[in-house]
């Protein structure tokens, strides 16, 4: 500290004063007193210090604000729908900074963390208002940008295998809880509504697609596609499961089939014994060196009046012990079960019944399955499951006109005023849906019962 001029010397004698304040009271902002104490040493001109003496003294000090800064780093940019953030600007006086944001449709901020509303960008400004012993500080602004949200679409139903007639929920939802929209490529297998819900009404393939277009805060989502591969429902199909299903002959627990048609149930022939086994309808019996008309499982469907049957294939899954049956030979009651249906196997195959005289089959139909080749009799065999694929449909409507050479009158001779000679024809008809009308042309007349006619 400076002392100030000292007087009082002797001569031209000079000694240096230096003086030392104790401490102030108080750190903070504020007008203070002290003691000073005063040490001499010697001066120049041969000053001695010893030859002089030097009170103590007070002092009074002023303590002023301190300025302070704000550092606050750049805001990474964010994106719609991210998880609240913190900020973490720092004042140099180690007080708190607060924080504002000016559009908080877009952010807002409570205490130091930021909650992201609505996409677009907000000034983040960070102050330090000062206390008493520090200056507001300058305050900083950030600018935080806030981007469209991506989203994704999950939870979508496999769709892979169908059959007509199905329905089933498409489902699937999408991060955003936005709602989702659903197309079918092919409405003549499948429509889809506004919830999801798919009705499958024909054969072929269509793409269901679940899209969700996005919205003022999130990007379109990539959209899930699903292909869909309708099929007719079998015919008749029975998975066969439980214990023992031998015990029953025929057994037909499990049967689906369509509405139109009966069916026997499997059965076996009288050449075989039923074999215990859990999931499949098994026999033993088998030990021939070649086919045996009465060794053969058996499967006959009747359509009910007025409807026919087309085939397309016979699918089933079988199973041979070891010393079980080696050839399987698949035959049907219209050639009396003369000759082979493609190539069955032991452990089952699909066979196709795509020949013209399994299509629009009016009247019963039985198909056997022979085995044979088994190396002991205790050897078994067995269906594990089956189904007949096809369509049953309405027989079409038949007109048959005899009389004539083609149901078409021939020509008549007749003399004017007189009738000419009446031409007869019978009519017959099968699966109508109407009665049948006979209409006269201009200038002849006809008549149901050969006695009284009309135009």
């Amino acid at each position: 500290m400076t002392v100030g001029t000292l007087s009082g010397f002797v001569g031209s004698e000079t000694v240096t004063a230096t003086g030392s304040a104790s401490a102030y009271s108080s750190a903070n902002v504020g007008s203070y007193s002290t003691t000073v104490t005063y040490t001499l040493t010697n001066g120049t001109n041969g000053g001695l210090a010893s030859n002089y003496s030097l009170a103590s003294g007070s002092a009074t000090g002023n303590i002023i604000k301190a300025n302070q800064t704000i550092t606050f780093v750049a805001l990474a940019a964010k994106a719609f729908g991210d998880a609240n953030f913190s900020l973490t600007a720092t004042a140099s006086s180690s007080l708190t900074v607060s924080y504002s944001s000016s559009n908080p449709g877009v952010a807002t901020v409570s205490g130091s963390t930021v909650t992201i509303v609505g996409v677009g960008t907000t000034t983040i400004t960070a102050s330090q208002t000062g206390n008493s012993n520090y200056n507001a500080a300058t305050s900083v602004d950030q600018t935080l940008t806030v981007n469209k949200g991506n989203q994704t679409i999950s939870g979508v139903a496999s769709t892979a295998s169908k059959y007509v007639g199905d329905t089933y929920a498409v489902g699937g939802t999408a991060s955003s809880g936005l709602a989702l929209s659903y197309t079918s490529s092919n409405t003549g297998v499948a429509t889809v509504d506004a919830s999801g819900n798919v009705t499958v009404i024909g054969a072929g393939t269509a793409t269901l697609t679940v899209s969700q277009a996005g919205n003022s805060n999130y990007d379109a989502a990539t959209n899930v596609t699903q292909i869909l591969t309708a099929t007719l429902p079998p015919i008749w199909t029975n998975p066969i499961t439980g214990t023992n299903p031998n015990t029953s002959n025929p057994y037909t627990t499990g049967d689906v089939k369509n509405a139109n048609i009966t069916v026997s149930g499997i059965g076996r022939g009288s050449g075989v014994a039923g074999a215990n086994a859990t999931d499949r309808y098994n026999a033993t019996g088998w030990n021939i060196a070649s086919l045996d008309a009465t060794k053969y499982f058996e499967f006959t469907i009747t359509p009910a009046s007025g409807y026919q049957v087309s085939f397309t294939s016979f699918v089933y899954v079988g199973a041979a012990s070891g010393t079980g049956p080696t050839s399987v030979a698949l035959r049907s009651s219209l050639d009396s079960y003369g000759s082979n249906i493609g190539s069955a196997t032991v452990n089952g195959t699909t066979l196709s019944l795509s020949a013209a005289s399994f299509q629009n089959v009016s009247s019963p139909i039985t198909f056997r399955l022979f085995a044979w080749g088994a190396s002991a009799s205790t050897g078994t065999f067995s269906v594990n499951d089956f189904s007949f694929n096809g369509s049953v449909d309405v027989i079409p409507p038949a007109i048959t006109i005899n009389g004539g050479t083609s149901g078409t009158a021939t020509a008549f001779t007749a003399t004017y005023g007189t009738p000419a000679t009446a031409q007869t024809f019978t009519i017959a008809g099968s699966n109508l849906t109407a009665n049948i009308t006979a209409s006269a042309p201009t200038g002849f007349e006809v008549s149901s019962n050969g006695t009284t006619y009309g135009s």
